[in-house]
């Protein structure tokens, strides 16, 4: 609990006395029946409230008791009946045997447990004086009664609000009475006495539980509607004379010993031991599962130790100066009332002593204090502007009862923010928050408060702090953009409400840098400033996808499109790459003023406004626009070629072609959508030859069938080109420079792909058609015919001869105009392999080799290299003796070693291949004459007698004619065997 005159001393505002009301009534029955006390034998025949505003002097209303009253004449009293009169505590006379013991207090109700035995209840009322403009506490005494033990004190009322029920411990002996009226409820329930402890567990939630001590025993009972039933019981050999509880957790003292009871497994635990001669054991529940044990040393100091559930000491050590009489827990304070009649609150968090209060003197013998079962609040007068008061904890003196008054936690956190604490209001806030001190109304309180916190970091320029606490306190977005939208220009929203973020950032660096110059203090303005819209940029993007920013997403929006416009390419357009909440028209015309083009194109494909994309990428393209987030043509040919509808596709792509027909052919490339290649045609027509090649080239490249229309029209373009480049000098140099390139040469073919001029790579390209089988043998033939005629074209030529079939003359251009002899080798086993004379073709190019007989300058004389290479390459394509006809005189036999060996060993192995086969045919014929000789032998000589005739003709068979004996014995004539007429 947080005490206003512990955190602010001298705040507090006095309560004005309280209004006493005495009333005459009859005498009221009592329990058993018997006549109740009336106003006169009543030891509280006043009330009075006085507050103290002197140093260390304890802020308190006293309550005194009214006169007893009969209910039912109470009620019919009006509440100015002029019956009531205002009195003093020093007109009341009580008797001195009568005393405060025990206290309650829940519902605007006070019950008050007497030394005497009596339980009285007081109705608390607030009623405004107007001649002070204060306001006052009003106690009418509403019920009496004697508690069930007689006039023995009652050592405790505990009201169960959830069940109506008001329990009174008194004399040992526990009893339920109605919590409204305090008549006893006699419910079937077991007798409670001889005990020597009670505690209770404090929910709101039925069923309720309470404990119970007996001599030898703790036991915990279930209290649901009129029925009392025990629930579990724990041997305790020494008893307790105080428990309490919390959850599975029972905390109890002996006699000498604190000890922990496990409710889940009953096993009890010793814990520490204390001097019972010098203090009685206190027990202070603080939260969940968490106890506060008092312990006395010699010299009469008080100690306080914590514990857990599990009995292990938690926080730290707590330290009084005199032993406490009793002490209770508060959030966030420990409260302690010592025997020096000294009141000490400690926080429990860190232990530090927050205040000390002494109760004044006039008020005698402070025995206890108590924790409200509900907070009393005092609302304060109309129109004068105080924050509302809060009641938690009361003090029990021997004649009076004290409350010590406060502000709610949510107003000494904003107290605190006032005085620039910013820290210790964080700390209590966010401890209310662990500790459940909050609900939902409040959520809004606290909210405002880490608004307020952040708010004041962000004054002190500690921006990650600031962060923190908006994050934490989820502060309205829009908020935030009104009062720091001057960090960012051109929102575009009300700037009335903006701070003044320059003068505010300079005057915090002159606070704590007084001898900065002012050019210092400028660059670190611009420090704090760029950080600032960095912490604002950082919260609204966290709050961008929470549900109370729901509302405010255009404005968050507008507010991140200002500043990554200001930053940078990169971030403003991956911001508008993604979903937004931007208004459309607002931001075109900020980006077209901003000339962020690129920007304004990713907005427009936001939003799915396609032409207006394509629009601004052309100009990108053509390079009217410039951006170096731009992706370049390849993003263009992307993103048209994912149109899906045909009719937009071919729109786009005229678009794209009329900008740069190669970066329509990439559309053409990537898009899905079927083209015939009549239609490509067609969409290129007033494109230029290129923008069609390179379709083709790629169709070609990417076709899983050969297409001859595709390879025909390819070739027509690419003569078309080639007419338009061709250079009979060029085509001669390349030759030249293949001439003098060192051997061994790549094959012409290859050299020309290599080439950098359009003409060579044409020509190899136009080669690389020819030599494929799906180009139709017409349009072959008509190329070749044209490449015929154009001079400097020697490969060209090479193979429009061979396609002619004039194998010499081909071979010739190969060997002696290109010396690609590799290329007219390659040719002779390609004719080789197809042509019955292959020996010829071999010959000619071995004669051409030997005889050149060439007008070449560069070559007058023969290939001697290249004719033994052919020869000892390819020694089964000529005959010995034509060779040795063609060698020259001069040439030694070991230069021809490999084509001599090659056929010597052919010959050789001719030679005993033939004399094998002789072998096999005449060991054969041996064998055929045995097999003959021996059926002859089988065989029964034939007759053959001038009647016989032939089987299969019918004729006779002549003494001069041939005849065979077949299986059955019939004669025939070998030639009717022969044709097949007899089986």
């Amino acid at each position: 609990m947080l005490l206003e005159v512990l955190l602010r001393p001298g705040t507090i505002a006095p309560l004005a006395p309280l209004q006493t009301l005495e009333r005459e009534a009859p005498d009221a029955p009592g329990p058993s029946g018997g006549s109740g006390t009336n106003a006169n034998a009543n030891p509280f025949a006043a009330i009075t409230t006085a507050f103290a505003k002197t140093q260390d002097t304890l802020k308190s209303t006293v309550f005194s008791a009214v006169g007893g009253s009969n209910p039912a004449i109470l009620a019919s009293l009006p509440a100015s009946s002029s019956s009531a009169a205002s009195v003093s505590a020093s007109q009341t006379q009580a008797p001195t045997a009568t005393f405060v013991e025990s206290i309650e207090l829940f519902d605007n109700t006070l019950i008050v447990g007497t030394t005497d035995g009596q339980v009285l209840s007081y109705a608390i009322s607030l009623a405004e004086n107007p001649n002070d403009a204060a306001v006052s506490l009003q106690l009418t005494l509403a019920f009496k009664r004697i508690a069930a033990s007689g006039r023995k004190p009652v050592d405790a009322v505990v009201a169960l609000v959830a069940e109506a029920k008001l329990l009174v411990f008194s004399d040992n002996t526990l009893s339920f009475h109605s919590l409204r009226s305090l008549a006893p409820i006699s419910a079937a329930s077991p007798s409670f006495k001889s005990l020597s402890a009670i505690c209770v567990d404090k929910t709101l939630d039925p069923p309720f539980n309470f404990c119970i001590a007996k001599r030898r025993s703790v036991q915990i009972y279930q209290l649901s509607d009129n029925a009392v039933t025990p629930t579990k019981e724990y041997p305790l050999q020494d008893g307790a004379i105080t428990i309490k509880k919390s959850g599975r957790t029972i905390l109890a003292a002996d006699a000498h010993t604190y000890k922990l009871i496990n409710e889940s497994n009953g096993r009890v635990t010793p814990l520490f031991p204390y001097d019972r001669s010098l203090m009685r054991p206190i027990i202070c529940q603080v939260g969940d599962n968490e106890f506060l044990l008092a312990f006395a040393t010699a010299q009469m100091i008080g100690l306080g130790m914590f514990v857990n559930s599990a009995g292990d000491a938690v926080r730290g050590t707590l330290e009084w100066p005199v032993l406490p009489k009793s002490i209770v827990f508060q959030f966030p304070n420990i409260i302690a009332l010592l025997r020096n009649n000294t009141i000490l609150v400690h926080n429990l968090f860190s232990q530090e002593l927050v205040t000390t209060l002494h109760v004044p003197p006039e008020f005698i013998e402070p025995r206890s204090l108590s924790v409200t079962a509900f907070p009393l609040y005092l609302h304060p007068a109309a129109g004068t502007g105080e924050a509302k008061r809060v009641v938690k904890v009361l003090v029990a003196c021997r004649e009076a009862v004290l409350m010590l008054v406060a502000k709610g936690i949510d107003e000494q956190i904003l107290d605190l923010l006032e005085t620039k604490q910013v820290s210790k209001a964080l700390q209590l806030a966010e401890n209310a928050i662990q500790w459940n001190e909050t609900d939902n109304t409040k959520k809004e309180v606290f909210d405002r408060i880490y608004e307020r916190a952040g708010l004041a970091f962000f004054e002190d320029l500690n921006f990650d702090d600031a962060l923190k606490c908006f994050k934490k306190g989820e502060v309205d977005p829009f908020m935030l953009l009104s009062r720091l939208g001057g960090l960012v220009p051109g929102l575009g929203i009300d700037e009335s409400a903006f701070m003044d973020v320059d003068v505010l950032f300079a005057d915090t660096v002159r606070k704590a840098n007084s001898e900065l110059e002012e050019d210092a203090i400028g660059a670190r303005v611009a420090t704090a400033r760029a950080a600032g819209k960095d912490m604002l940029t950082s919260y609204l993007l966290f709050a961008r996808s929470k549900d109370y920013a729901v509302d405010h997403l255009e404005d968050i929006d507008n507010y991140l499109l200002c500043v990554y416009e200001s930053s940078g390419y990169a971030e403003l357009n991956a911001f508008l790459s993604l979903p937004n909440h931007l208004d459309i028209s607002r931001t075109e015309r900020f980006l077209q003023q901003k000339q962020r083009h690129y920007a304004l194109s990713l907005l427009y494909k936001a939003t799915q406004q396609t032409k207006k994309v394509l629009d601004i990428w052309l100009r990108f393209v053509s390079g009217e626009y410039e951006d170096p987030e731009f992706e370049g043509p390849a993003a263009v040919a992307g993103f048209v070629a994912g149109v899906t509808d045909r009719n937009m596709f071919e729109e786009f792509l005229k678009k794209v072609l009329m900008v740069d027909p190669s970066l329509g052919v990439q559309v053409l490339k990537q898009t899905s959508i079927p083209f015939d290649l009549d239609s490509v045609v067609s969409l290129l027509a007033d494109s230029e030859n290129a923008a069609l090649i390179e379709y083709l080239e790629y169709v070609h490249e990417h076709q899983t069938k050969a297409d001859p229309a595709c390879n025909t029209r390819l070739l027509a373009l690419y003569l078309q080109e080639l007419e338009s480049v061709y250079d009979a000098a060029g085509a001669i140099k390349i030759r030249n420079l293949y001439l003098k390139s060192d051997p061994p040469r790549v094959p012409f073919l290859e050299f020309l792909g290599s080439a950098t001029d359009a003409q060579s790579r044409l020509r190899a390209r136009i080669l690389g058609l020819l030599d494929e089988s799906a180009t139709p043998a017409t349009a072959e033939s008509e190329a070749l015919k044209m490449l015929l005629e154009r001079s400097g074209l020697f490969l060209e030529h090479a193979r429009a001869r061979a396609a002619c079939g004039e194998h010499a003359r081909a071979l010739r251009v190969w060997v002696c105009d290109l010396g690609d002899y590799g290329a007219a080798e390659g040719y002779c086993c390609a004719v080789g392999d197809a042509a019955e004379a292959a020996e010829d073709v071999f010959s000619d190019l071995l004669r051409l080799y030997l005889r050149p007989d060439t007008d070449l300058q560069t070559r007058t004389h023969e290939f001697p290299n290249q004719a033994l290479h052919l020869l000892n390459s390819y020694p089964d394509r000529f005959m010995m003796s034509e060779v040795i006809e063609l060698l020259p005189n001069r040439w030694s036999l070991a230069a021809l070693k490999s084509f001599v060996t090659w056929h010597l060993r052919f010959s050789a192995r001719a030679a005993h291949e033939g004399l094998l086969v002789k072998s096999l045919v005449r060991g054969e014929n041996l064998r055929t004459n045995a097999e003959l000789a021996m059926l002859y032998e089988l065989l029964e000589p034939a007759i053959v007698r001038p009647e016989t005739r032939c089987r299969g003709c019918g004729r006779a068979i002549d003494a001069g004619s041939d005849f065979a004996l077949v299986a059955n014995g019939e004669v025939v004539h070998v030639s009717c065997l022969s044709i097949g007429t007899v089986e």
